[in-house]
């Protein structure tokens, strides 16, 4: 079965699932699976962090996103001692585009936001394909742990646990 994460969204499951995240362009895809158990997760996020007058969390802010989708691993019976994040994202699809001064470098914000949640929570980074000028489809499959990333111009590959 395949099930669609959109942006600002986080699903779970367990095999036989495959989570996919359409058109990774400055957003992030940030996976997390516990290999043992075949549970795993992902979340597409658009921007590093809520501002402070935000008071509610929201999974299209990376660091909000991850918390959730961990949270919601552990509340499946995740062991987070096993738990590895994989991810993918953060270009600059738009290089000759001049960005408002607020949203200079989202991409390499979002990377940066998502290296020092996953830091912070003590969850390996095992895998990453990140940065470039092109966007992504990302395909998560929950039986093996793998994360294919189907590149704009179509070359593909594999990261594995």
């Amino acid at each position: 079965m395949i099930q669609p994460v959109g942006i600002g969204e986080l699903q779970i499951g367990r095999s036989p699932l495959i989570l996919v995240a359409y058109g990774i362009g400055s957003c992030l895809g940030v996976t997390l699976y516990d290999l043992g158990r075949n549970l795993g997760g992902m979340v597409h996020s658009l921007l590093p962090e809520r501002s402070p007058d935000e008071p509610v969390p929201d999974p299209k802010y990376v660091t909000d996103g991850v918390e959730t989708l961990l949270n919601r691993l552990l509340s499946q019976g995740a062991n987070r001692a096993t738990l590895r994040a994989k991810l993918a994202g953060g270009a600059h699809i738009c290089p000759g585009l001049i960005e408002a001064p607020k949203m200079a470098a989202i991409g390499q914000r979002n990377l940066l936001a998502a290296r020092n949640v996953l830091e912070r929570l003590k969850i390996p980074l095992v895998a990453e394909d990140s940065a470039g000028d092109f966007g992504r489809n990302l395909f998560f499959d929950l039986e093996t742990g793998t994360l294919t990333i189907q590149r704009v111009d179509c070359r593909e590959h594999r990261t594995d646990l």
